[in-house]
């Protein structure tokens, strides 16, 4: 099973997907390559934008290029991705997320334990204020820093990093199921995998402005992993409405109760959600909706949507990335 540690894991792959969200995305590569083991790193830049747009700046690191304006979903993305990847770790970062310095050298020392996927910490990486603040937490509150480091079966979706044979594993059929990286988790646990959240392997996440852009990528997010869910396990009509009806009454109470059993030991965390209770109970009874749509009636027009949201939407970030030791 894939997930045991290995010395020859040595590299580290870094795939970035992007499209019209170009000043964004040329930060997350300029911090990539600050990044404390550069000499280690190959880029993938898998990149959605028309052709008559420029390529951007990898900043001479090793780096595969890859043009695909044709390609209408996240999974298609990442498959291409994976498959232009070298190396026995794959890190994937968001185009709106900026790693720390560390980040890269935290999430390949990580492998060195008998882990299949490696999960960051996540801050702020938009002006603080109090809309920045709960868009986060409605995101990544498990995981937003200050988090603990260890073992868990629930991982972020889109920056994350995993062991290449496990995803090369998922052949042919990556194109597929990669869309939503629960799906992918679901395969990994089945199969005997471990995940970890590395606390130090820090990012900063931009944030939406409004709450109607909050709530409308979640649905997107989570309408697409129902839908994908739903038809890689080939669930007949009576499963899909069951699953649709449960989640409407299960998966707000299920979610807060996942976040509050992250809560011990992290300092400050339960204050900070409880200003943010405004934001994420909303959010999560959106996320209800979305994958109750997901399981009855499919996908429809989310994928795209989501595209829309993760790569092109422009959102506002701070001037720098975050510093190792962040509190």
């Amino acid at each position: 099973m894939p997930g045991q540690p290995s010395a020859e894991v040595q590299q580290l792959s870094v795939i970035v997907l992007t499209g019209a969200n170009r000043a964004s995305a040329q930060q997350t590569l300029e911090d990539i390559a600050q990044q404390t083991i550069r000499e280690k790193i190959q880029l993938v830049v898998v990149d959605f934008a028309p052709l008559d747009v420029a390529d951007l700046d990898t900043r001479g690191l090793r780096c595969a290029y890859l043009r695909h304006p044709e390609f209408r979903s996240l999974a298609r993305g990442k498959a291409a991705g994976i498959r232009a990847s070298h190396s026995g770790i794959v890190a994937f970062i968001e185009n709106h997320c900026r790693p720390s310095p560390e980040w890269a050298e935290k999430v390949l020392a990580a492998f060195s334990g008998p882990w299949t996927a490696i999960g960051y910490a996540f801050v702020n990486g938009s002006p603080d204020s109090y809309r920045s603040r709960a868009a986060l937490l409605a995101d990544y509150a498990p995981w937003a820093y200050p988090v603990n480091s260890g073992e868990c079966r629930h991982m972020p979706g889109n920056n994350i990093a995993y062991r290449k044979e496990f995803l090369d594993s998922l052949e042919p059929d990556l194109g597929r199921i990669f869309g939503v990286d629960f799906n992918v988790h679901e395969i990994l646990l089945e199969r005997g995998g471990k995940m970890y959240v590395e606390a130090e392997a820090i990012a900063a996440h931009q944030c939406f402005e409004s709450w109607i852009e909050v709530f409308a990528a979640n649905f997107a997010y989570v309408r697409v992993l129902a839908a994908t869910r739903a038809r890689n396990q080939a669930w007949r009509t009576p499963k899909r409405v069951v699953a649709a009806l449960a989640a409407l009454v299960l998966v707000p109470p299920l979610r807060f109760w996942r976040l509050l059993r992250t809560l011990p030991g992290r300092k400050g965390m339960a204050a900070r959600l409880a200003a943010s209770l405004p934001v994420l109970l909303p959010a999560y009874y959106v996320c209800a909706v979305a994958e109750s749509a997901g399981y009855a009636f499919g996908g429809g027009d989310a994928e795209e949507r989501l595209l829309y949201w993760e790569l092109d939407r422009v959102r506002e970030s701070t001037a720098s990335t975050p510093a190792a030791g962040v509190v």
